[in-house]
């Protein structure tokens, strides 16, 4: 009974849990932020693919960091309230969905330690960037074009609903976010385990 009542009690969200969570999140959401950018310039197709990779060791620190169930869901939230202040309020319900989706993935006990897992759940995490562009052209195409006219250029506008009105464009963009997420989890666990580790920083 002891037992049960401290395994419960370790698993509860302290402060420092939340800060360490805000902390990371707003290094994801500035490295992400990058990647699109320099994707622009070839093409947006690869942003997710791009900042899978790129973010993938920073979660990985911050999944061993905080170790609890929640860190994907807090995490794919949080990246829908940032949309939600670019005006993308359409974006928010899809981040909300990929995170329960990615804690279902994540369920198990110390599965926020396990290299493969934190994979699988980060990738359902970045299909929800992915797809973030998608759901609101097929459920609020009207309203989401009005905020897209508010800050894209017409030629932009026209090259993003293009991207996500392609079935085969929209599954080139899930492999390569997949293959980024199990690629930036796998550095991540390596620069982890022979940095943070050894250090004795977690």
């Amino acid at each position: 009974m002891l037992q049960n009542n401290t395994t419960a009690s370790n698993m509860r969200w302290k402060a420092r849990d939340f800060i360490t969570l805000a902390i990371f999140n707003i290094a994801m959401i500035i490295i992400l932020s990058i990647a699109i950018t320099v994707s622009s310039v070839f093409s947006e197709s690869i942003g997710g693919g791009l900042g899978a990779l790129l973010t993938g060791p920073v979660y990985i620190i911050m999944a061993n960091k905080i170790n609890k169930k929640g860190v994907l869901f807090f995490s794919s939230t949080i990246l829908g309230l940032f949309f939600i202040a670019m005006g993308m309020l359409q974006y928010l319900p899809v981040y909300i969905f990929f995170g329960i989706l990615s804690e279902w993935a994540m369920r198990g006990k110390d599965s926020y330690r396990n290299t493969f897992r934190n994979a699988i759940g980060y990738s359902v995490y970045y299909l929800g960037f992915c797809f973030s562009g998608v759901f609101p052209l097929m459920f609020f195409k009207e309203q989401y074009i009005a905020t897209l006219e508010a800050y894209y250029s017409p030629e932009a506008m026209t090259n993003m609903i293009r991207l996500y009105e392609t079935p085969s464009i929209v599954l080139f963009m899930c492999v390569l976010s997949v293959i980024g997420a199990f690629l930036g989890c796998y550095f991540g666990e390596r620069l982890f385990k022979k940095h943070i580790q050894k250090a004795r920083l977690v």
